[in-house]
């Protein structure tokens, strides 16, 4: 009896470990290394969870950190031109990708 709940416990710690590294895994690879030195702000630039809690934050966008108040330009820019496109560190990015607005057909 013992035995069994010894490999039971074991097995679950060895699962919680696998789960804790694919998640980690996720992370770094959605997000950079950026994400866990806090050079990115937490936070990929898709999401304005971070841009809202932390207004004069920076967040990693292409490899460069753009200010809070830039992105905030950007999508400003982009729900008034949503067929444009914007320029982030020598990379063109659609509005209605940035704004996630993206579907199968894009002019």
């Amino acid at each position: 009896m013992k035995a069994a709940l010894r490999k039971l416990v074991e097995s679950e710690f060895v699962f919680g470990i696998v789960v804790a590294l694919a998640v980690f895994g996720f992370l770094y690879l959605r997000n950079g290394a950026g994400y866990f030195t806090g050079e990115s702000g937490g936070a990929y630039w898709d999401n304005m969870t971070y841009c809202n809690t932390h207004p004069t934050g920076q967040m990693n966008i292409y490899g460069k950190l753009i200010s809070c108040e830039r992105i905030r330009a950007y999508r400003r820019y982009c729900s008034k031109k949503p067929d444009g496109s914007i320029n982030v560190n020598g990379a063109q990015i659609w509005c209605d990708q940035f704004l996630r607005n993206d579907d199968d057909y894009s002019p």
